[in-house]
């Protein structure tokens, strides 16, 4: 996995209001959308040297947070971004925390090699 990018992805759009409603209606185009112009921008330099796998891209577009924190997303970064995408599913945001908590539980604790 290249983690970098997916936790840039995951970052990037939880941060900015306009990406963050495109993900939640229509998350294979924001994928896609995001991956074909905002991946390569490193400030105001470009590199030709990112891309998602298919893996990556395909869990994304699902928005399944579950094979993303297995594949080795960031924790935080995911979560963050999870939250707003989840949160209407329960009746509190404890019950959405505990439940969250609950399904990454058999993944146990992630590793941050590198």
């Amino acid at each position: 996995m290249s983690r970098y990018l997916v936790d840039k992805f995951l970052y990037r759009v939880d941060r900015d209001p306009a990406w963050l409603a495109r993900y939640a209606k229509e998350p294979a185009r924001c994928v896609a959308d995001w991956e074909r112009t905002e991946a390569h921008a490193l400030g105001p330099e470009l590199t030709s040297g990112h891309a998602f796998s298919d893996e990556e891209r395909a869990a994304l577009a699902a928005r399944d947070h579950l094979r993303l924190y297995a594949m080795g997303a960031h924790p935080f970064i995911l979560w963050t971004l999870m939250i707003p995408l989840l949160e209407e599913r329960y009746a509190s945001h404890r019950e959405l925390q505990d439940d969250y908590a609950k399904q990454l539980r058999p993944f146990g604790r992630p590793d941050f090699g590198t």
